[in-house]
């Protein structure tokens, strides 16, 4: 029997790799799915049911609420790597809405056994200001997606995106590659 894995309180199956985190069998599921055909939506749409975005290389997300699924069109595989981040960020958002919970752009650390969110707008230095908490020995719960019940916060994959310009600073770092 396999251990379920997932992130930002989702189980997921579709996904593998390391860069989840092994999860409860009763948080809910989302099956993540691919069709290499993409397909250019016209304006990003959201309802109560339906969501569809399109995504920077030209494909786009299709979600839905149920059954939970978030299906990719993209012109050739994503990895598990890519799958998990960035191209999760808004099938899991979508999915946390739905839900009722709450999230927020933002990256989360633990400091003192509770968590913190760094809030900044885009290339404000969330995710270096994450990779100098890690390096500090600070445990990271998320990179660009802060989900939370109100009670319980969420961790995202285990990986911190980071601009290429931001890479030579941090001596501890792996290239996932450029994606998303």
């Amino acid at each position: 029997m396999t251990q379920a894995k997932g992130a930002y309180g989702f189980r997921l199956d579709g996904i593998t790799g390391p860069l989840l985190d092994r999860v409860p069998k009763s948080w809910p599921e989302i099956e993540i799915r691919q069709r290499h055909e993409p397909r250019a939506p016209g304006e990003d749409k959201l309802t109560k049911n339906y969501a569809e975005f399109r995504l920077l290389d030209g494909g786009s997300v299709v979600v839905r609420r149920d059954p939970p699924r978030g299906t990719f069109h993209v012109s050739g595989a994503l990895n598990p790597d890519e799958l998990a981040h960035p191209y999760l960020v808004p099938v899991a958002a979508v999915h946390a809405a739905w839900r009722g919970f709450e999230t927020l752009h933002a990256g989360g650390f633990v400091a003192d056994g509770k968590a913190w969110a760094i809030l900044a707008s885009r290339r404000g230095g969330k995710s270096s200001l994450l990779a100098a908490l890690s390096g500090a020995g600070c445990a990271i719960v998320s990179d660009d997606l802060v989900v939370t019940d109100q009670e319980r916060v969420f961790s995202g994959p285990r990986s911190i995106d980071l601009r290429e310009d931001a890479v030579d600073h941090f001596q501890t770092t792996r290239s996932l590659g450029v994606a998303g």
